[in-house]
């Protein structure tokens, strides 16, 4: 058992970290579905969490788990953007993903360790996604030198929203999470899926909402769902924590945590079911404010990353590109690629493959993932292709989640 001394003494080093700002706005809203925000204050569970497990500071040997596998050194960085530049703290801090997410590659750290550069001045990632690459694979294991420049983006703007989010303002959303509105039954789901809608409806042409409105003309309930948060989103302006906590809400109680919608943007996937999800992981949501603060997070498509890099000031050995597009479908039954309105094609695989090509011929080092198909070769021959077997939860039926193909595309050419 540690003294009392030495827990207060720890627990002083660490309250600055819940110190951020901006924390963002005030939220208010009086329809009872919806629910309203409380005052924002420190949240004592991530306290007596943080003091427990030393997860932020603190001499590692005093904390009850050992440390993650990561470098002690942690260094100073200054991004492309003059009001952005961060201090990391002192000990190392392990970050996980806030999100599930489908093809996420925080677990294949063994499988991609070996093909990473080791010093990078310069890191691209424009189809974020999940984020599990950059977090598990770029910040935890402290890939990037000191005044590296990050660029990250992502079409889905949901995602990009709350990313920003947790950059600036993780307690906001933490308190927004722990609304009774969040809580894990199928008539909460679905009222938040349809004001989630809503707020997407208000942004299509009148004709796309009548014909939605149409649509679920077979679905009485879902429609008048939907039509009264449309009232409730017309009276009431959203905010950005709002929207990250109700991306994130979705996703831990979606079926399997899938991100999908339909042609008009529209998140469909159906609840999913689980008992005892962890809707606001306290810790997890602090500890990834490390991560994005001081990073250009930007909402664009992904062929801007050429113009990012176009300003790059520095030898292009040590700019590291890693593209993870949606996977080219493995079978045509299998064509899950709709993360975003209008999702995700050939033509758009060719075009990836293109600006591949281009960044490599510049000298700079690209990583790029996709499933293992005879189009995904033809796509990159020329290049070097490793095969990595990979285990998916994706499918339905659980006895099915086996080890499926996919390859590794690296810049290098093939010899």
């Amino acid at each position: 058992m540690r003294s009392l001394a030495l827990q207060q003494a720890l627990f002083n080093g660490q309250q600055s970290l819940f110190r951020e700002a901006p924390r963002g706005l005030p939220v208010v809203a009086d329809d009872p579905d919806i629910g309203s925000t409380p005052e924002l204050e420190d949240s004592a569970e991530v306290k007596r969490a943080t003091l427990q497990y030393g997860l932020f500071t603190g001499p590692h040997h005093l904390t009850r788990k050992p440390p993650r596998p990561v470098s002690p050194v942690m260094w100073s960085t200054t991004y492309s953007d003059p009001d952005l530049s961060i201090e990391y703290p002192d000990a190392p801090v392990f970050t996980r993903p806030p999100m599930k997410w489908a093809g996420g590659k925080r677990s294949l750290i063994s499988l991609y360790q070996p093909h990473l550069p080791k010093r990078v001045s310069v890191f691209a990632e424009p189809f974020l996604g999940g984020a599990g690459f950059y977090m598990g694979h770029m910040f935890n294991y402290q890939r990037l030198v000191p005044g590296a420049k990050v660029f990250l983006s992502d079409a889905n703007d949901e995602l990009v929203n709350l990313y920003r989010v947790l950059q600036n303002a993780p307690r906001a959303l933490i308190a927004e999470l722990k609304q009774p509105r969040f809580s894990n039954t199928k008539d909460h789901y679905y009222k938040i899926r349809a004001l989630h809608r809503a707020r997407t409806l208000l942004h299509l042409p009148e004709h796309e909402i009548e014909k939605v409105k149409s649509r679920l003309g077979r679905y009485p309930d879902a429609l008048a769902r939907l039509l009264k948060a449309i009232r409730y989103c017309k009276a009431h302006p959203d905010t950005p924590v709002q929207r990250a906590a109700r991306t994130i809400y979705l996703n831990r109680t979606a079926f399997n945590g899938l991100y999908r919608v339909c042609r008009y943007g529209l998140f469909n996937v159906p609840y999913g079911k689980y008992k005892k999800p962890n809707i606001c992981n306290e810790v997890e949501l602090v500890q990834a404010q490390h991560a994005f603060k001081g990073v250009a997070i930007r909402h664009e498509d992904f062929g801007s990353i050429l113009h990012r890099l176009a300003v790059v000031d520095c030898p292009p050995e040590e700019v590291f590109i890693f593209l993870d597009p949606p996977y080219w479908p493995l079978a045509p039954s299998a064509n899950f690629t709709s993360y975003t309105k209008g999702g995700f094609g050939a033509d758009e695989q060719t075009r990836v493959a293109q600006i591949f090509r281009l960044l490599a011929n510049r000298g700079y080092t690209v990583m790029l993932s996709n499933s293992d198909t005879p189009d995904v070769r033809k796509l990159y021959k020329g290049f070097t292709i490793i095969k990595v077997p990979v285990r998916r939860s994706i499918n339905c039926n659980g006895k099915k989640r086996n080890a499926v193909g996919e390859v590794l595309v690296t810049s290098k050419r093939a010899a």
